[in-house]
């Protein structure tokens, strides 16, 4: 799967998504979250996270 073929919102993000997959990633850290719609990965903000990791 190319990120041509996947037609999202965002194409660089689309491209950083795919970067990523080879490694399993549990979850994006990004500031526009918005970008990594309907990918199917847990989608975070940096505060979401740090907050999140506080718990």
């Amino acid at each position: 799967m190319d990120a041509v073929k996947k037609q999202t919102y965002d194409f660089e993000d689309t491209v950083q998504y795919l970067s990523a997959l080879p490694y399993q990633p549990d979850v994006i850290l990004t500031r526009d979250k918005k970008g990594f719609a309907d990918l199917g990965i847990l989608v975070m903000t940096p505060a979401e996270f740090v907050a999140r990791s506080r718990m």
